[in-house]
């Protein structure tokens, strides 16, 4: 009886230990006049219930007609039933429908049920691009482009915001938005999607505007003229946009004077003086200043340049100033040359060219002449710079891995001076070469190890092209492969020991019966020795088959795929006599090799440690204390992919525990909860689906098998057996059980 309160205690803690989550809502259920009201409500999963008691005495247990089912009891609080006034709260963490009971006075219908729905999933969002922290230059025309997807409904909008406030929606892929002419600063761009439910899911990124304060490239020259002549001053400056311009004649500035050219006509000699220009924009000032000096030359004077034309470099499209002085007896006569042929018409100090094409670029110098002589100015170089025409060409559009994952790289080629980036949202892929770059370059990256069997794919932005990686999933290692072909097949036996394989196919439908084989061609092992386990014992890759006699011994057959190669007994074991059966395979040790779990006929749990068929000691398990002889092993194997061996128990009422190991010792496990009862017994263990879980097999009084696919100890479905053999009781299902 001790162990009894202590498996109950069990069953009872860890569903209420997993119901700790955020509360969402509070339910009253009040426990009045041998009703609990309301009596069949609706709350949702993370839902709280609270039940008070407003007269008399009650509790609210778990179950139905009498009878708990483990999941929840006030009595493990109280320990008694409730008086007026007391309260007990659980939060429902899984949806079902989940009865429960008054216990004193369920026969009169104080009986009720909890209907939990599950939670709508929401949205997953992720911005594909820009990537988080970029930064761009004013004015800025930005493209966003984001990934939504629902995995239990469909996308109804997906709504864009830049700093909190709406700029754009779609309705549709592509989710993607272009924003114009972005000033400097900081800016959060948001996208939230909402799904057919209502739910909303969002991510956001962080991106910058940023520009330079001016820098002057060219300021303007000084310059000495003649009265009457015409003056430009020109600069040159570089720096975030917009550029803001402000001219000064000496400290004042001068209306109307606000671009990068200044022109003086008629000059005086009352226009002599410094002026300076100002150059400005958000994020700092530059200035610089020239003298003019306005002169009437003595008479009969050549000409004399005192400013030379200077060398630029822009872009087609521009317009361009050259401009020059000088000094000399009037009237003095300008002629400007291209490449040393004058330019028709360009017979003033300033020359000015609009719309410049690459034909435009050269050399130029102008000559100057009076009555009494000429000079030729400096030679200046016009470059009309032509920007790449910026295509892109990658050396894959897609890439592919193993399970393993590992390394690849993607080679851009594409003109010096063209910039690229690389966007990424998967977290199983990184980025080993940053984020971006400027002309030919390589993007390498690294796929890391995917331990899942579910195969997966990204999609890296790479110069604005998609590149489509996938990875396949786990390799799937079958259990009980007898014929070496990746599918777990089904091991029988019947009374005379006989041994019949099912060889089984997976696939979308199901699992299917596509052969039978009689091992050893039929013989059998003998009366009263039956089956126990499975395993490969000496490590050939190929299924053994563990048998044990009524009266106790073991034996190995050593198997070759299908085939039978020899008998090998146990070395160096204790007898197991005829009250100790072995109840399992596995490795409880971690030493990498299987271990043999007994049980006694009394509820004794005991681990032989063994190094392939030679026993090297054991150990009993719950410090020797028996577990009630009404609970079986139904196998062992690893229910939560802890990499621990687990030990499954099953009643003959069909209630299951699982006991989750650490090593040898077993911590709480819960009685499995929300599962329909079932008039069969637990006959197999193993992953079914190819999902990384174990599920279970079960076999009904007249011999029919049934699957549970499971999720650790949830129960998320079933699959269909096709093409199984109609077999009497007679044939006992054996394997697998792992």
């Amino acid at each position: 009886m001790r162990w009894t309160h202590r498996f109950r205690t069990w069953a009872l803690a860890l569903p209420l230990a997993l119901s700790t989550t955020a509360l969402a809502a509070t339910l009253p259920v009040a426990m009045n006049n041998f009703q609990f009201a309301p009596p069949n409500p609706s709350i949702n999963v993370g839902d709280t219930v609270t039940w008070t008691v407003q007269q008399g005495v009650h509790d609210t247990v778990s179950g139905a007609n009498g009878v708990p089912n483990g999941l929840w009891n006030s009595g493990s609080q109280f320990g008694r039933l409730m008086s007026p006034g007391e309260s007990f709260s659980l939060t429902f963490n899984s949806p079902g429908n989940f009865p429960y009971f008054c216990t004193p006075h369920w026969p009169i219908g104080m009986v009720a049920s909890i209907q939990v729905n599950a939670a709508n999933a929401p949205p997953a969002v992720s911005i594909l691009s820009p990537a988080n922290g970029a930064t761009f230059s004013p004015p800025a025309s930005i493209t966003f482009q984001v990934s939504a997807s629902d995995s239990d409904g469909t996308i109804t909008q997906v709504q864009f915001l830049l700093n909190g406030t709406p700029v754009g929606a779609a309705a549709a892929p592509p989710f993607n938005i272009t924003i114009n002419d972005l000033g400097p600063g900081s800016y959060v761009f948001s996208a939230v999607a909402t799904d057919n439910a209502g739910a909303t899911g969002s991510a956001s990124i962080s991106i910058s505007v940023v520009g330079a304060q001016p820098v002057i490239t060219a300021g303007p020259q000084s310059q000495t003229v003649n009265a009457g002549a015409d003056v430009i001053f020109t600069v040159q400056a570089s720096g975030g946009a917009p550029l803001s311009y402000q001219w000064l004649f000496g400290p004042t500035p001068m209306a109307g004077a606000n671009g990068p050219s200044l022109l003086l006509q008629n000059v005086t000699v009352d226009d002599s003086g410094v002026y300076t220009v100002q150059v400005s924009n958000g994020f700092g000032s530059a200035s610089a200043s020239a003298t003019l000096t306005v002169t009437n030359p003595p008479a009969e004077t050549p000409p004399a340049i005192t400013l030379h034309p200077q060398s630029q470099t822009v872009s087609p499209g521009s317009n361009v100033t050259f401009a020059v002085a000088a000094i000399g007896s009037l009237p003095l006569n300008w002629q400007w040359f291209l490449n040393e042929a004058p330019i028709p018409n360009a017979t003033n100090a300033l020359l000015t060219l609009t719309n410049v094409t690459a034909a435009d670029g050269g050399t130029y110098f102008a000559i100057v002449t009076n009555p009494f002589g000429s000079a030729a100015t400096a030679v200046a170089i016009l470059n009309v710079s032509v920007p790449p025409d910026c295509e892109y060409t990658l050396s894959k559009n897609s890439a592919s891995f193993d399970a393993a994952g590992g390394a690849d790289s993607v080679t851009i080629t594409t003109s010096a001076g063209c910039a690229w980036t690389v966007g990424n949202t998967n977290a199983w892929i990184v980025i080993l070469s940053g984020s971006g770059g400027s002309g030919p370059g390589t993007v390498n990256f690294l796929v890391l190890s995917n331990s899942t069997s579910v195969a997966r794919s990204g999609i890296l932005l790479v110069a604005g092209q998609s590149v489509t990686v996938t990875q396949a999933g786990a390799r799937f290692i079958a259990n009980n492969d007898f014929n070496l072909d990746g599918e777990t097949d089904f091991l029988w036996q019947n009374g005379n020991g006989q041994l019949r394989l099912w060889l089984m196919e997976s696939g979308p439908a199901g699992l299917t019966r596509v052969a039978t084989l009689f091992l050893r061609n039929g013989r059998p092992a003998g009366r009263g020795w039956e089956v126990v386990a499975t395993h490969d014992f000496n490590r050939d890759n190929n299924e053994d088959i563990l048998w044990q006699h009524t009266s106790g011994p073991l034996m190995i057959w050593i198997m070759s795929a299908t085939n039978f190669v020899r008998s090998e007994r146990l070395l160096g074991a204790p007898s197991a006599g005829r009250v100790w059966r072995v109840a399992g395979v596995a490795d409880f040790n971690q030493d990498g090799e299987a271990d043999l779990l007994l049980r006694h006929k009394n509820g004794y749990v005991v681990v032989w440690f063994m190094r392939g068929t030679r026993f090297l000691g054991r150990t009993l398990l719950l410090n020797g204390e028996p577990v009630p002889p009404l609970w079986r092993i139904a196998g062992v194997v690893d229910m939560n992919n802890d990499r621990q061996t687990d030990v499954v128990w099953q009643r003959p009422d069909s209630a299951i525990v699982v006991w989750f190991m650490n090593g040898l010792l077993p911590t709480r496990g819960p009685r499995l909860a929300h599962l329909p009862r079932m008039n069969a017994r637990i006959v197999g263990l193993n992953d079914l689906n190819q999902d990384s879980h174990i599920d279970f097999l079960w076999r009904d009084a007249s011999g029919q098998l049934s699957t549970w696919l499971m999720i650790e100890t949830n129960r998320v479905g079933s699959i269909a057996i096709h093409n199984a053999e109609p077999l009497s009781t007679a044939w006992r299902f054996v394997a697998p059980k792992k």
